[in-house]
């Protein structure tokens, strides 16, 4: 949509270090509550089972907090999966960003309404994520507040994680948003594209 090249890297650069000073806030403010929950939930952080507590940074598959996190309960959403369905999961959100934001859309809602149904579009995918992997859709969501995690003392169950999985919300988010700008630029926008140039040509 015209960003330059230029500024990608420092775009990227400012949205990792901004969340990871967003996990360091958090864990400022919230540090004594998360260990009255360990304590709680007989939760030793850093240990099996401590991603209960380490999901307030990072992202888990599937959610602990609806299934726990024992062997059994890893085999019900594989590494795979849980590829696949984070990068289905950010494909659709880019893609609908794109659509609802395209200046040659004339069946887009009004400027001041798409915030709106990008939140709406924001809600439902992580209605539908959530309990698989937690939604990321983000690359930046996840590997900047896992890092922080690690060092704030959940060490291997942040990285690499319990199933060895720490690369999947970065990778997979990023593939899947390739994967639908290219979609779009490559095919759907010419539809746009083509239809306004039969519009002014009549």
């Amino acid at each position: 949509m015209g960003f330059p090249w230029s500024k990608v890297a420092p775009y990227i650069i400012a949205q990792f270090i901004c969340a990871m000073l967003a996990a360091a806030a958090i864990y400022w403010f919230y540090a004594d509550i998360i260990a009255v929950f360990e304590a709680g939930k007989e939760i030793i952080r850093g240990q099996s089972g401590s991603q209960l507590s380490a999901m307030g940074f990072g992202t888990y598959a599937p959610n602990p907090a609806f299934f726990g996190s024992t062997p059994e309960v890893f085999a019900q959403v594989s590494l795979t999966k849980w590829f696949l369905s984070e990068a289905f999961t950010t494909a659709i959100l880019v893609f609908g960003v794109l659509y609802l934001t395209d200046p040659h859309n004339t069946a887009a809602p009004s400027a001041n309404l798409v915030p709106f149904f990008i939140g709406l579009l924001v809600a439902a995918l992580v209605a539908y994520e959530a309990p698989i992997s937690m939604t990321a859709m983000n690359p930046a969501r996840d590997l900047g507040p896992r890092i922080m995690s690690y060092l704030f003392g959940w060490g291997e169950i942040a990285l690499p994680g319990p199933r060895g999985g720490w690369w999947i919300p970065t990778v997979s988010t990023i593939i899947g948003g390739l994967v639908a700008g290219a979609f779009y630029h490559g095919y759907y926008k010419s539809v746009f594209e083509a239809y306004d140039a039969g519009e002014t040509s009549d």
